[in-house]
């Protein structure tokens, strides 16, 4: 092992006593990812700290533990002088909480991976959520708008797209939702189906500009809401298998969420948690509400079983995700808030995620990023040339109709 490093000694390390103060517990990961990377550049770069006053160890412990099982002989130390046992402490505690305390910068890190010769992912010891949102950064998300002159798809297409399948049809038609499936089953579901506020009519109203065109089924009232529910949810649930979990977008409270809940549970869907979406602005209601809304629920639950991998930024119930432009769609989310949810409750890139409501592909652009594949079906024609468009642009690369003709084809 070489030490490139300043210090003021070459310490045994039995004669090194941890601070019996010392707070900060280091996970096997952790120590195994440092190891990992010193073992592999045989260098040691950062001495330790002992405080003169008492003699223990007050920066470096997990440092010491890795030498220690690495069967080291002597650590590189310096000796730091404190006034009283307090500074001492304070310096302890200091040093171990304040880098907790940054933010990763992903693209920084991700540009340094393509930049920098040699430099690998794993050498950086980070993990996590982190690791997955530096292997996303590919790019940013510049969605097209909605075209109201021409439209490429009709009802009943299915177009591939890399690893996925979007399809233009009817989610609360049976045979239209096993055409999308093609046999095969959901291991995740996200989806937010229209609930009867006839949002496209309001937003208009607020903000004339948009070019947005009508949601299908966004203006049904409740007695045609419950049957629309209990047909979608039914043709959900009959994708699923026995560990699958759901998102569904639901209303702020009302009939409409209590309705939306309800045929969930009738169609076999139980929610079992709500989580809270967060967003940095209101939804400007016009005077129409006492409270503009802020946040929007998202009702959660799974079948029989499931697994949690807590892999996502965002693991309580209260998700503060930022809300951009939503230019594409007014109900458009933002493809974080997808990514979380896929990133807690699934781990393999051989994942499906199913979404039977694509608005303008969030769900899409998510399983994109994350590597899993994603089974897509909007009712609208307009929206689905916006999935395709959206994707196309993202990756660079050309949708396909099952019939073998590229999408740009047809334009």
């Amino acid at each position: 092992m070489k030490f490139d490093c300043k210090y003021d000694a070459m310490l045994e390390i039995e004669k090194i006593v941890r601070h019996p103060r010392n707070n900060n517990m280091h996970p096997i990961e952790q120590i195994e990812a440092f190891q990992r990377i010193i073992s592999k550049k045989g260098v040691w770069r950062i001495p330790l700290i002992i405080s003169k006053k008492s003699g223990f160890l007050v920066a470096g412990h997990l440092r010491l533990t890795v030498a220690e099982s690495m069967g080291l002989e002597r650590l590189p130390v310096v000796y730091q002088d404190f006034e009283s046992e307090a500074d001492e402490y304070q310096f302890l505690t200091f040093d171990n909480e304040i880098a907790r305390w940054a933010k990763l910068d992903r693209h920084e890190v991700h540009l340094a991976l393509e930049e920098i010769e040699g430099l690998e992912l794993d050498d950086l010891g980070i993990q996590g959520f982190e690791i997955q949102e530096i292997k996303q950064v590919e790019g940013e998300d510049d969605a097209p708008e909605v075209d109201q002159t021409k439209t490429v798809s009709t009802i009943g297409d299915i177009w591939i797209l890399g690893n996925h399948r979007v399809m233009c049809g009817d989610s609360t038609v049976i045979s239209d939702v096993e055409r999308l499936m093609d046999g095969q089953k959901a291991d995740m579901v996200f989806t937010d189906p229209p609930y009867g506020v006839n949002y496209t009519k309001k937003t208009k109203e607020v903000f004339k500009s948009k070019n947005y065109t009508e949601i299908k089924n966004d203006d049904k009232k409740n007695d045609d809401l419950k049957e629309f529910f209990g047909k979608c949810f039914s043709n959900i649930f009959m994708q699923m298998h026995d560990a699958t979990s759901y998102y569904v977008c639901s209303p702020q409270g009302g009939d409409s969420e209590l309705m939306m809940m309800m045929m969930m549970r009738e169609s076999g869907m139980k929610c079992r948690h709500q989580i809270i979406w967060v967003k940095d602005s209101p939804v400007f209601s016009m005077g129409r509400l006492d409270y503009d809304y802020q946040h929007e629920p998202i009702l959660y639950g799974w079948t029989k079983k499931h697994s949690f991998y807590k892999a996502g930024k965002h693991k309580k119930s209260v998700w503060n995700i930022s809300r951009k432009e939503n230019k594409l769609h007014p109900t458009m989310k933002p493809v974080e808030l997808v990514e979380n949810a896929i990133l807690n409750s699934t781990q393999s890139e051989n994942n499906t995620i199913l979404d039977v409501f694509g608005g303008s592909g969030s769900t899409l652009i998510a399983c994109e990023k994350t590597n899993r594949k994603c089974f897509m079906m909007e009712l609208d024609p307009k929206y689905v040339d916006v999935i395709i468009n959206r994707w196309q642009d993202f990756t660079g690369k050309e949708a396909v109709h099952i019939n073998g003709k590229k999408f740009n084809e047809y334009l």
